[in-house]
């Protein structure tokens, strides 16, 4: 592949064309123009034409009928027609940075890692369920410094939930080299688990699949939280998926379909089928279990399930350590009272009341602090942007060096 790109970005996609435009859009207008942008469609409608008046380079592929049962296919798919040195997946609803390519350059030339990564920005719009994050530019602090990282300490982290000493990653800020995919695709023959409802088996599988890791702490792209989150869709999802039948996992000991929980079950699936690759690497149920707790006590389901998943949590905590038996039962009889509450506010409506009173009284003083101080306390916080007259992620990628500037005094 003398003529291959040196980089290719990969658009997996349900057929949301109303946004993709946007996504095509800033990756043809990258600084650095040496990459190929690869496309898999998954909806039913397909989107050839479309795609061809907008750029014939763009390599495109309608998947539907293969992807039917298998929602993650077009991640898989698009990553074994891809030519490059080096893979991004670029969500449909994310906008890449006009010098993403050129950051990822310089550090894939000082590095030759396998993984490189970079920090990520959110925008909330005006369809977003809370009010106070509508038309918002989310900020994770960033310091521009640079870093190696062993791939086996990160996978050592993700499965012990918790994200000490590692950097804040996110699949749309992070180029995998081919090496990495090759030999993922040799082992298991893809790059994620294509019928799992959500993505979290990408991760532990490239990772170790990986030798070496380099971050740097700089945003490379904009990631959409459009209507509702990502997370929110998700579990909306998943309610009605089932609202008649109970989640069934088949690793994972707990019953409740959370986001937590979720990912324990696709980080057990990848275990067992490269066990090799995970003979020393161990979940830690300790620290798992709090934020499990805390997740099931906000999950909305029916009194009958309600009542399974809390029997459930208490059959789990038998398998746990004593001491932290002791420690987290006082706190899981209190939330599943709590949870009785919740389940029935929500039907009244009170909850909803509850939220906008309390999250007004919770942010009063966070509200004083200026964006500048916010940054420097090394916390995610978000910036208003109407009056910068950014009202989608376009427009506020072209607002965002005068946004920073004037906000933060950073220069992008």
């Amino acid at each position: 592949m003398s003529d291959a790109p040196k980089y290719s970005i990969l658009i997996p996609t349900s057929g949301r064309m109303n946004l993709m435009r946007m996504a095509i859009k800033s990756v043809l207008e990258q600084s650095y123009k040496d990459f190929e942008l690869v496309i898999a469609n998954s909806g039913a409608k397909n989107l050839g034409n479309e795609i061809k008046q907008i750029s014939e380079s763009i390599r495109y592929y309608n998947i539907h009928e293969e992807s039917k049962g298998l929602p993650l296919l077009p991640f898989d798919f698009s990553v074994k027609k891809a030519r490059g040195e080096y893979m991004l997946w670029l969500d449909d609803d994310n906008y890449l940075l006009p010098q993403a390519l050129e950051i990822f350059d310089q550090i894939a030339k000082k590095s030759s890692a396998d993984i490189l990564t970079a920090t990520h920005l959110y925008y909330y719009d005006d369809n977003h369920p809370q009010p106070k994050m509508r038309n918002c530019l989310g900020i994770i602090p960033f310091s521009g410094k640079e870093e190696a990282f062993n791939p086996k300490e990160i996978l050592r982290v993700l499965y012990s939930f918790s994200r000490e000493n590692i950097p804040r990653f996110h699949t749309s800020a992070m180029m995998f080299s081919r090496a990495v995919v090759e030999r993922a695709v040799k082992k298991i023959g893809s790059v994620i688990l294509t019928d799992q409802p959500n993505a979290m088996s990408l991760h532990p599988i490239l990772l170790s699949s990986a030798r070496s890791a380099y971050f740097i702490d700089k945003p490379v792209v904009i990631i959409g939280r459009l209507g509702r989150s990502m997370s929110q869709n998700w579990a909306i999802a998943a309610r009605k998926r089932f609202a008649k039948e109970d989640f069934k996992l088949s690793l994972s000991p707990l019953s409740g379909y959370t986001r937590i929980n979720a990912t324990l079950e696709n980080y057990l699936q990848v275990k067992k089928i490269m066990s090799e690759e995970f003979s020393d690497i161990e979940i830690d149920y300790e620290k798992f279990a709090p934020i499990y707790l805390k997740e099931l006590l906000y999950l909305d389901s029916s009194l009958k399930t309600l009542k399974k998943n809390w029997d459930n949590v208490f059959e789990f905590l038998n398998m746990l350590k004593p001491k932290t038996k002791k420690l987290l039962l006082p706190k899981a009889k209190q939330m599943r009272n709590k949870a009785i509450i919740v389940y029935f506010a929500r039907r009244t409506g009170l909850n909803f009341l509850k939220r906008r009173f309390y999250g007004a009284f919770k942010n009063a003083g966070n509200n004083k602090k200026t964006p500048a101080k916010k940054f420097k306390g090394g916390r995610e916080f978000e910036i208003p942007v109407k009056k910068y007259g950014a009202s989608s992620i376009e427009t506020l990628a072209e607002k965002l060096p005068k946004i920073m500037y004037e906000e933060l005094n950073i220069e992008l």
